[in-house]
């Protein structure tokens, strides 16, 4: 998933759900980093590999139950979800959303 089809699948869950936006914008703005430009992030897990473990220490577990929360009532994230739990918990690099 690059960001347009992030984008377009906001756009969709939007125009879906009735508090989508409410809870897309909890969620994501506090892990601010997926909503300004997720080829930015990605750009800087390359280049600097220890933030990864940076930022997944600084979550707190109000954000995971928020995370929790947001994809259990949001199943088109799905694959977000598994990218999040890659990236930061398990430390594995991807290229993009839905890659192995």
């Amino acid at each position: 998933m690059d960001v347009q089809e992030f984008k377009e699948l906001v756009k969709v869950c939007t125009n879906k759900y009735e508090h989508f936006k409410k809870d897309f914008d909890a969620v994501f703005n506090s892990i601010g980093d997926f909503t300004a430009d997720l080829n930015w992030l990605k750009e800087e897990l390359k280049a600097n590999r220890s933030l990864l473990k940076g930022m997944a220490i600084i979550k707190t577990k109000e954000e995971f139950t928020l995370l929790q929360n947001f994809f259990e009532k949001y199943p088109e994230f799905k694959p977000f979800k598994e990218y999040i739990r890659d990236v930061f918990v398990n430390n594995q690099y991807k290229d993009k959303v839905g890659s192995d």
